[in-house]
């Protein structure tokens, strides 16, 4: 799936999404690297959600609207998703 990264951004967090509302599992660790078509690889860790403290609602989807994600200054990524429950 090729896009921009903030594109990316909401995809991988919809699949987080998928994987709690399909599995009931929650990501425990993620590693993204870039994938040769342009889109990202997600390898996940994932924990049962008995494993962790739930607050409030589940989350149904990420919003595009003030998404963001780009490089910050120390060669980290930054980015900003607003969740939809």
């Amino acid at each position: 799936m090729a896009g921009s990264d903030a594109d990316l951004l909401a995809a991988a967090v919809e699949e987080f999404i998928y994987h709690l509302d399909a599995d009931g599992t929650i990501p425990a660790e993620v590693e993204v690297r870039r994938a040769a078509d342009g889109g990202i690889d997600l390898t996940l860790r994932v924990v049962d959600t008995a494993a962790a403290e739930i607050i409030g609602t589940a989350p149904k989807a990420a919003s595009l609207s003030g998404l963001t994600c780009a490089p910050g200054t120390s060669g980290q990524w930054l980015g900003a998703v607003t969740i939809d429950v």
